[in-house]
């Protein structure tokens, strides 16, 4: 017994020893492939995550490429409008490098041509003055008193010629009457008729003086007149050179606005591919966050957010996943499996508000939701959590929410506990009726029961719902940027339309101040016509007065004979000293003759000098003054090259055209 006791002790040693052993080989195997397990599960989850980033790496790049493509043909159809206004701007270029040439060479003729007129026009002035002045203080006194001369000489001729007529006509009466009283009827008779014809004479004269003076106060007016018209004339000259610059300016404001509602046009059709993407993506980010829930949820929620919006019901503070952001994106994956489904559900102020949400759903067949009425919510004020490192709580570490709804948010995560791993989850899920979850998304509930395994973070909730609310925000700040630029492209259409408007008020005053300086040019023609046929009219009167005055001293002179011989004897034959007399005239006639042929001669020689030297001044010299102010004033409006002129208004469509063409499609 003793040695069987003995053996037996070493047998047992013995398994003691091969079995611990063997429990040490299993240990090292167990912890080897512990080691290998976690080292495949890190390999594995950095394999998951690197197809994740890969993936959203790729659908990241396809975005790009679609958003490059969209650009590329954008750019594409830019550069072939581009490339049609380089041609265009080019040949244009080169038209107008040739109009300017032409219009150098031409500036540079107009301005020697300038030069010379300007030099001929200040010898026609000097001319004209010398050619008046020589008219005024030598041509026409002579001529007044060669004519003066003239009328003198033929008066006293034909005064001596009515003194022999008288002479003869006495001697006549002498054998025509047989009785003096006979005679002195007849004389005083004929003195009636002749003082009679005298007053007609003198009431002529008195009224062609009248005439005469009227005509002269009335070319003081014409030519006060034409002064005014003259100064009228230049200010509006002056006029339109202003409005002309202001239409250039104008016009040029109006072109850089037209560029500018180009850039910006560009600007928003920019935005507007960007806005089509980013609606794209959050159209795409709408329908993961659908896939993620139930679809009778995804109705629900939909029908929801279109009630609240349209009938303004409050107490609607939404879902849970809306009302709460995460403090770290590390803690996605444990709040997202901590809280599960319960992400969808609504959060209310009262059950009056739910059950009245509930009965549009239930009538209109919208969906199902769970709905958290805040006003029946039992939660408690204070939840013991465990004192450890290993666990903290969700509520208070991983999210932050609106005060409104931390009895909902209480519901959901009050009675969740993160861990570092599966060991303390177990451990203090179960000691504090708990449950928790780790940072890779295994949960042991408060049960005893163990979930987990591969999460696919590419299809998180939290993650589509970021990406949502991400890509809405992107679209409401593109839109406010469409907004703003579409604004100011309105603002913008508007300055040019108002511009436009001004322009085109410019061109109508400038056509009519030309139609009217056309219009005043050809009336100062007529008038100064007219003004000097009216000066040809009184010098011809005025000329008409003395031969008229000088018919009525020689009636007067008859009356006188007339009177003297009343009383007298009468005889047929003449007296001694009436033959004298006779004689003595005879001689004077003659000699008057000879005089008024020889101051008819000097007269005509000075009215010739005064004619030629009046039709120098009206025909020559004043005529080509006026030619030569007018084409010192318009230098531009004759010698601009036709081409240029042709062009102008083909420039002007053009311009309109380009303006029109600059609608921005609705």
């Amino acid at each position: 017994l003793t040695a069987y006791q003995k053996v037996d002790r070493e047998r047992r040693a013995l398994e003691y020893t091969l079995y611990d052993k063997e429990l040490r080989r299993a240990r090292e195997a167990l912890d080897e492939l512990e080691h290998a397990r976690s080292d495949d599960a890190e390999a594995a989850s950095e394999l998951h995550e690197a197809a994740r980033s890969t993936v959203e790496t790729i659908a990241s790049v396809q975005r790009q490429m679609k958003q490059s493509t969209a650009q590329a043909n954008r750019a594409a159809t830019d550069l072939a409008s581009l490339e049609a206004e380089l041609t265009a701007a080019v040949t244009r270029r080169a038209q107008l490098q040739l109009e300017v040439g032409e219009l150098k060479s031409q500036a540079g003729a107009d301005a020697d041509t300038q030069k010379k007129t300007e030099a001929q026009l200040k010898k026609v002035d000097k001319d004209i003055e010398t050619a008046k002045a020589k008219l005024k203080d030598v041509v026409q006194p002579n001529f007044e008193a060669a004519k003066k001369t003239l009328s003198e000489v033929t008066a006293q001729k034909d005064n001596t010629f009515e003194q022999i007529k008288g002479i003869y006509a006495k001697q006549g009466r002498g054998t025509e009457f047989t009785t003096e009283k006979e005679r002195d009827a007849y004389l005083k008779s004929t003195i009636k008729e002749i003082q009679a014809s005298v007053a007609e004479k003198e009431a002529m004269i008195s009224a062609q003086e009248d005439d005469l003076a009227a005509m002269r106060r009335q070319i003081d007016a014409e030519e006060s007149g034409l002064k005014e018209q003259e100064a009228d004339i230049a200010k509006k000259h002056g006029i339109l050179s202003k409005i002309t610059t202001q239409l250039l300016e104008k016009t040029s404001e109006r072109n850089q606005h037209a560029e500018d509602r180009r850039e910006r046009w560009r600007a928003i059709e920019d935005i507007g591919d960007k806005l089509a993407l980013e609606k794209e993506a959050q159209a795409r980010a709408d329908s993961d966050l659908r896939k993620a829930m139930p679809r009778a949820t995804a109705m629900g929620l939909d029908a929801l957010s279109d009630i609240v919006e349209k009938e303004g019901i409050k107490g609607y503070f939404g879902t849970i996943l809306e009302n709460f952001t995460l403090v770290d994106d590390k803690f996605r994956t444990a709040v997202e499996v901590s809280a599960g489904n319960a992400l969808f559900h609504v959060v209310v102020d009262n059950d009056e508000t739910a059950a009245k949400l509930m009965k549009k759903l239930e009538d209109k067949k919208l969906g199902r939701v769970t709905f958290m009425p805040l006003s029946r919510l039992r939660v408690p004020d204070k939840i013991n959590y465990p004192d450890s490192n290993d666990v903290v709580p969700i509520l208070t570490r991983c999210v932050k929410f609106n005060p409104a709804v931390k009895k909902a948010m209480t519901m959901i995560f009050g009675k969740k506990l993160l861990a570092k791993n599966v060991d303390a989850a177990s451990l203090w899920s179960k000691n504090f009726d708990m449950d928790a979850v780790t940072m890779d998304g295994d949960e042991v509930n408060a049960k005893g029961a163990l979930h987990g395994g591969f999460v696919d973070t590419s299809r998180s909730k939290l993650s589509a719902y970021a990406e949502a609310q991400k890509a809405k925000g992107n679209v409401e700040a593109l839109e406010k940027d469409q907004r703003d630029l579409q604004q100011k492209a309105t603002a913008v259409d508007q300055t040019i339309a108002n511009l436009m408007g001004e322009i085109q008020k410019l061109e109508a005053k400038k056509a009519n101040l030309q139609h009217i300086l056309e219009q005043s040019a050809k009336e100062q023609v007529s008038k100064k016509a007219a003004l000097e046929s009216r000066n040809e009219r009184t010098e011809t009167l005025a000329e008409s007065l003395p031969t008229m005055r000088l018919d009525v001293e020689g009636l007067q002179m008859q009356i006188t004979r007339l009177q003297d011989e009343v009383g007298t004897a009468l005889s047929a034959t003449l007296s001694t000293e009436e033959r004298a007399t006779l004689t003595e005239l005879h001689q004077k006639q003659k000699d008057l003759e000879t005089s008024v042929d020889g101051s008819t001669t000097d007269l005509e020689a000075k009215s010739a000098e005064r004619d030629k030297l009046q039709s120098l001044l009206r025909d020559n010299l004043s005529r080509l003054r006026s030619e030569l102010q007018a084409s010192a004033s318009e230098p531009a409006k004759w010698s601009e090259p036709a081409k240029w002129r042709s062009g102008a208004s083909e420039r002007s469509g053009a311009s309109e055209a380009s303006a029109k063409e600059d609608n921005f499609p609705a």
